[in-house]
């Protein structure tokens, strides 16, 4: 065949792309499972972190993330019924996808969907910190929407599962030096120590709409309102208050009280 042929050249040039294609689709088949350690890796420093088992921002090895997460019990938890189950592998099972399956999923009734969600999976992990056998913290993954995206972060609780150990925020889309105070250290410093829920027993934790006294009763469940980020902050009180509640890990937190598995 001619070098200087039409069908020369187009053949010359379907045979790069595949090629290339090929190269391109080995090299991702390749390091997907390198993504994903790095990813999984990732997920246990923040649940460490909102566990207090390191510090947050410590430069910490892969390795020592591995061992240190040897402490944490990994559960699955039925958000309806509140109990552990093994229909899936806690460490594996991607909730945020199983959300988007309408087959999967399950759909937040519009009294409760206070994270505006819409579709929620029917399970999710939880982790568990002890220490010599008694509960010293749950880790609970959280998330919702803000004004603009999905926040996705963590709430730690201490042995009373009502006392807030830690809030974090790992994941969002909001306006950046506006509504990105929620992954700043002095606003995530602001939790510790505020209660989830009321002197009723209902979810309280979340933002205050306007400034608080220092002497105001809410303080114990709210922070200060964020001027200029209102929405990203009800976002933030709305998915606070729907994963705290019935629909979320309210059955979980009140059998674990009921059990004594509280202190």
């Amino acid at each position: 065949m001619s070098r200087n042929t039409i069908t020369h050249t187009t053949v010359f040039t379907l045979s790069i792309a595949i090629g290339c294609s090929l190269m391109v689709s080995a090299a991702v088949a390749w390091l997907r499972p390198v993504q994903e350690r790095y990813a999984s890796i990732d997920r246990d420093r923040r649940v460490l972190a909102a566990a207090g088992l390191i510090a947050a921002g410590e430069d910490t090895s892969a390795r020592e993330v591995a061992e240190r997460f040897e402490a944490m019990e990994v559960r699955l938890v039925d958000l309806e019924t509140g109990r552990y189950t093994d229909a899936a592998d806690p460490r594996e099972y991607d909730y945020l996808a199983v959300a988007e399956s309408e087959t999967q999923s399950v759909e937040i009734p519009r009294s409760e969907n206070t994270a505006r969600l819409g579709r929620r999976a029917p399970y999710m992990p939880v982790y568990v910190y002890r220490d010599d056998g008694s509960l010293e913290r749950i880790v609970l993954p959280v998330y919702g929407r803000g004004m603009w995206s999905t926040l996705k972060g963590y709430l730690a609780l201490e042995s009373d599962l009502e006392t807030v150990a830690a809030l974090t925020f790992y994941e969002h889309g909001e306006t950046p030096g506006i509504g990105d105070f929620v992954e700043q250290k002095d606003w995530q410093a602001r939790w510790p120590g505020k209660q989830a829920y009321d002197e009723q027993g209902r979810p309280a934790l979340g933002i205050a709409r306007e400034a608080l006294a220092e002497d105001d009763p809410a303080r114990r469940y709210q922070t200060d309102a964020m001027s200029g980020a209102t929405k990203t902050a009800r976002g933030v009180t709305g998915l606070l208050q729907y994963w705290l509640g019935e629909d979320g890990y309210g059955p979980l937190l009140e059998r674990l009280r009921e059990e004594g598995d509280a202190s």
